[in-house]
């Protein structure tokens, strides 16, 4: 039987508008799904893995067809080689419409937002292994190399502490797409955030 308090959390959230982010893999949806759950939202988050940045495009112009009602943003990794505007133009021939403000980026990777949970980072690093140490000191992984037990280790540990650690962290960031590491992040946040 379910409870009167979930059947009004139910209602609640049949009420609110899907907001569909599409994300490279499941190392994203992973730790994202945790950061909203720690949030208030004026949307239904749905994370949507694409299974590749080059598989984006193609989700985003499936969920336009059968979601057309829906908001539809994308969170990219720049894996420290390409900015905003290469997204843009990549995405143009491919031919998914999406306003700048429904683009997302990390760069170079997920595993930045992972650390801004813990401590502000401006090491220039470049891919995930880069991370490895600070994974260790901050979760207790040993060789961090994205695998997804490792994450679902990780994403355990975070709190709404770390949650809240994050949101402060993003605001010392820069937001500049050719600036290493940066993120615009915070404005998704913002956005669905009630």
């Amino acid at each position: 039987m379910m409870r009167v308090s979930n059947i009004r959390r139910n209602n609640l959230n049949y009420q609110k508008e899907d907001l569909y982010l599409v994300v490279e893999g499941e190392v994203d949806e992973i730790f994202l799904n945790k950061i909203i759950s720690f949030m208030s939202t004026k949307y239904n988050v749905r994370v949507r893995v694409a299974n590749g940045n080059g598989n984006i495009p193609i989700h985003v112009n499936i969920l336009k067809k059968i979601y057309s009602y829906s908001k539809i943003v994308v969170l990219y990794d720049l894996d420290a080689s390409i900015n905003k505007e290469d997204l843009k133009r990549f995405l143009k021939n491919k031919q998914v419409i999406l306003k700048d403000e429904d683009i997302f980026f990390v760069n170079p990777c997920i595993e930045y937002l992972i650390i801004l949970t813990k401590e502000v980072n401006f090491n220039k690093f470049r891919n995930k292994r880069d991370y490895q140490e600070l994974f260790k000191k901050y979760f207790m992984v040993n060789d961090y190399a994205g695998h997804i037990p490792q994450v679902e280790e990780i994403v355990e540990q975070l709190t709404i502490t770390d949650y809240n650690n994050f949101v402060d962290n993003l605001k010392k960031v820069s937001s500049n797409d050719n600036v290493l590491p940066s993120t615009n992040f915070l404005k998704f946040v913002e956005k669905i955030k009630k």
